[in-house]
C-alpha cells in the first residue's frame, strides 16, 4: 500500500539493516579515500615534483570527499605554478614564444583543467572569477596563435 515504510522489506526492496549496511560501506568508501588521498598529498612533495598532472587527481578528490577547504587550498597552489610558469613566457619574445610553443600549450592546458575542476565544486561566482584570471593569462599569448 501507499502507507508502506521505505525501508519496509518486500520481494523487490530492502529493509532497514540493508540500508544501514549500504550507508555504512559508503561511509566507509568515503573516509578510505580521503585518507588515500591525505597519505599521497603527504608523501609526494609536488612543489619540486615538476609533474602537476599527477596531482589533478588529488583536486578533484579533495572535492569529491568533502574537503573543500582542502581542495581550494591545492587549487591556489597549483593555479601559482601555472600562472608563475606562463608569466615566464610571456616575458619572452615572440621568436622565444615559438621555441617553447609546447611547454606554453601545456601549461595553458593543465591550468584549464584545474579550472574546470574548480568550477564544478565551486559557485558559479568564484569559478567566474577563476575563469577570467585564466583568460587574463591566455590572451598574453595571443601574438602567436
Amino acid at each position: 500500500s501507499q502507507n508502506e515504510s521505505i525501508f519496509a522489506h518486500s520481494g523487490n526492496g530492502f529493509d532497514f539493516w540493508d540500508f544501514v549496511q549500504y550507508l555504512s560501506v559508503r561511509l566507509f568508501k568515503l573516509l578510505f579515500r580521503n585518507k588515500i588521498i591525505e597519505m599521497a598529498m603527504e608523501n609526494i612533495p609536488f612543489e619540486y615534483y615538476d609533474y602537476y598532472t599527477f596531482v589533478e587527481p588529488f583536486l578533484k578528490g579533495y572535492f569529491q570527499v568533502g574537503c573543500h577547504e582542502k581542495g581550494v587550498d591545492l587549487f591556489q597552489k597549483l593555479k601559482k605554478v601555472y600562472q608563475q610558469e606562463l608569466s615566464y613566457y610571456a616575458s619572452m619574445d615572440e621568436a622565444e614564444q615559438y621555441a617553447n610553443i609546447e611547454n606554453i600549450i601545456y601549461a595553458l592546458q593543465a591550468y584549464r583543467r584545474n579550472v574546470d575542476i574548480f568550477q564544478e565544486f565551486n559557485e558559479a561566482k568564484a569559478g567566474k572569477k577563476e575563469e577570467d584570471t585564466f583568460n587574463g593569462y591566455l590572451t598574453q599569448f595571443d601574438s602567436i596563435q
